[in-house]
């Protein structure tokens, strides 16, 4: 866990026992093949028909792979958080506004209702659509921020 995240938060980090910080690291490195495998779980479950669904994927498609980045992207470069912020900072911003939604939506629509083939349509083609904008939209980052070398980034 980063000390420098700790102290941001609370300033407190070093009152923290050393098994907290190894517990909280340990569940935060399982989160993510934790979360595969329910979305994999959800969406195997799910019968596809995208026949019903395309408007309503495209919409979502353009609001949430196209709009939000373009938005992320134009508040983090036109105004001075770039200057403010470190660079990867403002490229988390944009890389989090360029994912598809969440993986619980599945889970809580077999929880509270709704329809499951829908949004397992419009899920699954935000996975495969981001294969092309999820790079496109970090080499945009990077052109405006000639300063990100994306190579060191990651521990």
């Amino acid at each position: 866990m980063n000390d420098i995240f700790l102290h941001a938060l609370t300033g407190w980090e070093k009152y923290i026992p050393e098994t907290v910080v190894d517990g909280a690291s340990l569940l935060g490195e399982g989160t993510i093949p934790v979360a595969m495998v329910i979305l994999g779980g959800s969406l195997g479950s799910i019968t596809f028909s995208l026949r019903g669904f395309v408007k309503d994927a495209i919409g979502t498609l353009g609001i949430k792979l196209v709009l939000l980045p373009s938005a992320v992207l134009a508040i983090v470069t036109l105004t001075p958080l770039d200057h403010i912020l470190p660079n990867t900072l403002c490229l988390f911003f944009v890389i989090q506004a360029a994912c598809p939604p969440s993986t619980a939506t599945p889970i809580q629509l077999q929880h509270y209702g709704g329809n499951l083939q829908k949004n397992g349509a419009i899920v699954l083609l935000h996975y495969l659509a981001i294969i092309i904008t999820l790079p496109f939209w970090i080499a945009l980052y990077s052109l405006f921020t000639p300063a990100v070398n994306l190579t060191k980034i990651g521990p």
